[in-house]
């Protein structure tokens, strides 16, 4: 820096002698001191030049080496931490993703095989593996419930199985005693002998009613009882229970009266499982009483929200039952003690089926005792107000077995008990009967005769080698036998099997043990039912219909002749004495007893002529010709008919004359 202001001062010491005009001291200093000057600056410049080239191109190769150096670090650092990272994410890899997902597979491979004990793991976690382990838990789960469903549903397919088949293991032997045992108490017999059938005939009811009891409780229990919707009269279930259990309160002088109120209507429900409640009730009620009165009672209620209900209780003056015992009385296989079951018999079913029919209602049961002073046992089930477009437009039409005389069956049942016992039911009504000891057999017997040989088939369903519903397919199978009605005659009577008889084309179904109202009632339904059906083009009107079955003449004449009360008074006499010939006789057609019938029928006809009530006038007519030519089928069948066509011409006379009779009247007695 110094040469450099001392060769600009010689610079300007120059200019300035030049500006003098003073060329020679210009030159002599530039001579003497700025050449030397400027090239000893000349010479420092080129030092530093040097100098700094060197140092540029040293530290150049300085950087350069740090920067391969860094470079290498870097690239060995940034190589370590992949590698680092490769492991890191390699490691969690296989111990988040893979494994599980590995332990996973394994674990479906294994619900494949059904096996559902495995753990399920992972199910914790929040990922993806975590929804995968849930949604296998589900997996498990559901198949789990699925096999158990399926499981449950073979095992209530083998015990429905189990429970048919003991049906009718127990039924067809019961059919042949009981079917015997009745068809001997219609002939004559000695005292002690017509003693000793009817004891069968008792103790095989009441065994039969045990196993029914067994059955109901097994199909409750399995859920394969259904409630029906049908409309009923509640006058009529009560009625249809005393007759059935009057004589067994009369054996022990028990008074068994029936309340219910004239005006409750028609309902919709099931009446056959709400009478099965009152005959368990009832018959419990006389079981458990030694003396006084047993009052059932049947009410239509509304709820709050204006539904029906029909209550229905069953009081005794019995032993009464202690309120500890109360609650348990409803459970299967209960009684109050175990002195009960030695003392009066019984299952212990059959309040706990009436409980269960109550709930099936949607209703409920319960009881209400005093030891020592008696019970009142009561139920309340759903029911409907019948409408009138629910009501049916004709009357039913009455069974006459008499309308069968001359057609010919094909009776076919592998038990040949079974086919000698039908046979002779069906040949002492008038009807031709041939059998045939199995499917095949009836199927060639059918073969060989010419088309409307047969008027119908009876079909056993449980028969060896072809059973009687691939029978009944073959048969359908045919052109020619597509009309022919085809009836089961089975022991298998539960809402199933009829079902599945229809389902392959059967027109009718008759349970065994047979009951001979029932099998009259199916044949003739299936056999003259279309028939009186297609040709009733016309039906009656209801006046007309009303004037078939009662004349008011008579008793409107009586009416205008004698006071009001005194008339009132012979209503209601005529009303009670119609009703207690029509359940007498109705009771000794049960019991074949026909010889006592002769005086009922002769004063039924009295009595129905002077009323007005022609049909029932008719059929009692009908039943004294009958018993005059001895044809004692024809005697049964009509005497079992009464009871309906007095209540038929009972009904007509009380809307007539509803605002004469007295209260009491219509109560049934």
């Amino acid at each position: 820096m110094e040469q450099q202001t001392q060769v600009f001062a010689l610079a300007a010491e120059i200019v300035e002698w030049a500006a003098r005009w003073r060329g020679d001291r210009a030159l002599n200093v530039i001579h003497q001191r700025f050449d030397p000057a400027l090239n000893a600056l000349k010479g420092d410049i080129a030092t530093i030049h040097d100098r700094t080239v060197a140092h540029y191109q040293a530290t150049s190769a300085h950087l350069s080496s740090t920067t391969r150096a860094t470079l290498l670090n870097t690239s060995l650092a940034f190589g370590l931490a992949l590698i680092g990272v490769i492991g890191l994410a390699a490691y969690l890899s296989v111990t988040h993703i893979s494994r599980p997902i590995v332990q996973l597979t394994r674990g479906m491979g294994r619900l494949t095989h059904r096996q559902y004990q495995q753990r399920i793991d992972y199910t914790d976690r929040n990922d993806e593996v975590g929804q995968m382990a849930q949604a296998m838990e589900v997996f498990r789960d559901t198949l789990e419930r699925a096999e158990h469903l399926e499981l449950a549903a073979e095992a209530a397919k083998a015990k429905a199985a189990f429970l048919a088949t003991m049906s009718h293991e127990v039924r067809t032997p019961m059919n042949a005693i009981l079917g015997l045992a009745r068809q001997a108490l219609k002939h004559p017999l000695e005292p002690r002998q017509r003693e000793r059938m009817e004891r069968i005939v008792h103790a095989g009811e009441h065994l039969l009613g045990i196993i029914n009891d067994i059955l109901d409780f097994t199909r409750l229990d399995s859920g394969h009882l259904r409630i029906e919707r049908i409309p009923f009269a509640p006058g009529l279930l009560l009625k249809e229970m005393r007759g059935m259990l009057e004589e067994k309160a009369q054996e022990k002088n028990l008074e068994l009266t029936c309340e219910f109120d004239a005006e409750m209507p028609r309902l919709l429900g099931d009446p056959l499982r709400i009478n099965q409640i009152l005959l368990n009730y009832t018959h419990n009620a006389i079981k458990f009483s030694n003396s006084g009165e047993i009052k059932v009672r049947l009410v239509v209620e509304q709820s709050a929200t204006g539904l029906p209900w029909l209550y229905g209780e069953v009081i005794d003056q019995g032993i009464g039952i202690r309120a500890e015992d109360q609650e348990r009385l409803f459970t299967p296989f209960e009684q109050a003690d175990a002195s009960t079951t030695r003392k009066f018999g019984g299952t212990g079913l059959g309040l706990a089926i009436s409980r269960s029919l109550a709930e099936l209602m949607e209703g409920s049961v319960g009881v209400r005792s005093v030891p020592g002073e008696g019970s009142v046992f009561w139920f309340r089930v759903r029911v409907d107000i019948e409408s009138a477009s629910e009501r049916p437009a004709h009357s039913k039409m009455p069974v006459n077995p008499r309308q069968l005389v001359g057609m010919r069956l094909l009776l076919v049942d592998d038990t040949e008990v079974n086919r000698l016992l039908a046979a002779e039911l069906l040949q002492e009504a008038g009807l031709e009967v041939e059998t045939a000891v199995d499917g095949f057999d009836a199927l060639n017997r059918l073969a060989e005769k010419e088309d409307g040989y047969f008027d119908a088939v009876l079909l056993d369903l449980m028969m060896p080698e072809l059973d009687g519903m691939e029978t009944c397919r073959r048969i359908r199978q045919q052109a020619r036998f597509k009309q022919l009605p085809v009836i089961a005659v089975s022991a298998n009577s539960s809402a199933r099997d009829i079902q599945q008889c229809q389902a392959v084309g059967m027109n009718g179904h008759v349970a065994k043990p047979i009951d001979e109202r029932q099998l009259w009632q199916v044949l003739v339904n299936c056999l003259i039912g279309k028939d009186i059906t297609v040709t009733d083009d016309k039906p009656l009107s209801r006046d007309a219909m009303t004037a078939a079955v009662f004349d008011p003449q008579p008793l409107s004449k009586l009416q205008q002749r004698i006071p009001e009360a005194r008339f009132a008074r012979v209503l209601s006499m005529l009303v009670k004495d119609c009703r207690q010939r029509a359940e007498e006789i109705y009771r000794l057609a049960q019991e074949a007893r026909t010889e006592p019938l002769r005086q009922l029928s002769h004063d039924m006809i009295g009595t129905a002529g002077h009323a007005g009530m022609k049909r029932l006038a008719e059929q009692a007519a009908q039943l004294n010709q009958a018993l005059h030519d001895g044809d004692q089928a024809e005697t049964i069948c009509l005497a079992l008919q009464l009871p309906d066509l007095v209540t038929e011409a009972l009904d007509v006379l009380e809307q007539t004359f509803r605002a004469c009779l007295e209260p009491n009247s219509e109560e049934p007695t």
